[in-house]
């Protein structure tokens, strides 16, 4: 009888089989690694630098999948193991960190959510100080016409219109003779066929 032996193939032979397919993506990790260090830069530009509260985030989410691309890329290289473990710890880390953003922003939402539900934000917040205000009557009582209240007298008053285009003429002339080298007497002719 013969014995059927099982023949391994050699360790950097399975590490590469292991890291063929985080090893083709690497191209991809290294552009979400510059994607996310450009980000911060814009946070800390467009927030003259406040934004560091905030930007060491996605500046450390960039290192570690540069880390992890190099770290891929050796392990599928030379078929080291701790190359290809070092390179899945970082992309570990990459996912705990997204999950966890995920949660803060998923459990933040919610929060305001429930705040805009439970009418804390209020959307007539700036009245709040005219909200006591007590009821005034209207100008005119209702029905009132206050047609007998007219002055008669303001509109005819001895031809005041009369006077009013009389003036208006006399205007007219001073503009004519201020302006006669430009005006060449064609519009005073036209003037005067136009009764006032």
């Amino acid at each position: 009888m013969e014995s059927s032996v099982i023949q391994t193939p050699p360790q950097d032979t399975i590490v590469r089989e292991l890291a063929l397919p985080l090893f083709q993506t690497k191209g991809w990790l290294r552009f979400l690694g510059i994607m996310s260090i450009l980000s911060a830069i814009l946070l800390l530009v467009s927030t003259v630098g406040i934004g560091i509260v905030y930007a060491w985030l996605p500046i450390w989410v960039g290192i570690i999948l540069f880390q992890a691309a190099g770290a891929m890329e050796a392990a599928y290289g030379s078929g080291d193991k701790l190359q290809l473990v070092s390179a899945n710890s970082k992309l570990k880390t990459y996912f705990i960190i997204q999950g966890v953003t995920t949660l803060i922003g998923l459990i933040l939402g919610a929060i305001g959510l429930f705040l805009a539900g439970a009418g804390v934000v209020d959307e007539d917040a700036p009245h709040q100080r005219r909200a006591d205000g007590e009821e005034l009557r209207p100008v005119l009582p209702g029905g009132v016409v206050l047609l007998d209240q007219f002055h008669p007298g303001v509109v005819h008053q001895g031809g005041g219109l009369q006077r009013v285009v009389r003036s208006l003429a006399l205007e007219d002339a001073r503009r004519d003779t201020a302006q006669p080298l430009v005006d060449q007497g064609q519009e005073r002719l036209v003037r005067r066929l136009v009764p006032l």
